[in-house]
């Protein structure tokens, strides 16, 4: 009896290893492509900073256009000040010239005290806050990759929900494991020992 107790745990981890590999690829992968759309914003924003034709205005001018014409599919770029005022938001421009560190919603004011405290503490920084989805309405778990640009006292924001899996990926492994499951079961039921 011990040995088909143990040859079926063995048959369970030994399909539930690959199949847990599997999801955490799939996140991993989700969260290197929007830090990556971050990063290459980032490099775009340090080369219109250090550029010396451009007068200080002109330049957040263009940044700003650069970040409104940005794909907000995944990812959404925003830029607000150190005192927690928000300079350009695409998805929110109700929010644009307000100071969201005192807004009247607990969770975006929550969020924005978060923000401005990580980009006040460190001129670049990944930090985890919590957002109301405007499709949903569900509070979800966000990731912001900042970067401040001290002259200026701006910070540039990259978000992302923070489970960026596709959903038919989830259901593909979770169905993978289950198969495994099934299969181990079988094999198990199937299987004579001494």
């Amino acid at each position: 009896m011990i040995q088909r107790v143990s040859w079926l745990i063995a048959c369970l981890v030994g399909g539930f290893i690959p199949v847990a590999l599997a999801l955490a690829h799939v996140h991993f992968s989700a969260s290197e492509l929007s830090h990556n759309k971050a990063d290459a914003l980032f490099q775009t924003v340090e080369s219109v900073v250090s550029n010396t034709t451009l007068k200080t205005a002109e330049k957040q001018a263009k940044l700003i256009d650069i970040i409104a014409k940005a794909d907000p599919s995944d990812t959404t770029f925003f830029v607000y000040d150190t005192n927690g005022k928000m300079i350009f938001h695409p998805t929110h421009p109700e929010f644009n010239g307000r100071v969201l560190t005192s807004h009247a919603n607990p969770i975006v004011a929550g969020a924005f005290r978060h923000l401005v405290k990580s980009a006040n503490a460190y001129p670049e920084a990944v930090v985890s806050y919590h957002w109301q989805s405007g499709v949903s309405g569900k509070i979800e778990s966000k990731v912001a990759y900042i970067r401040r640009i001290d002259n200026w006292n701006w910070v540039f924001a990259a978000s992302v929900v923070e489970d960026e899996t596709p959903v038919w990926q989830m259901w593909l492994v979770l169905s993978l494991l289950f198969c495994s499951i099934v299969v181990a079961w079988i094999v198990y039921s199937k299987r004579k020992v001494k």
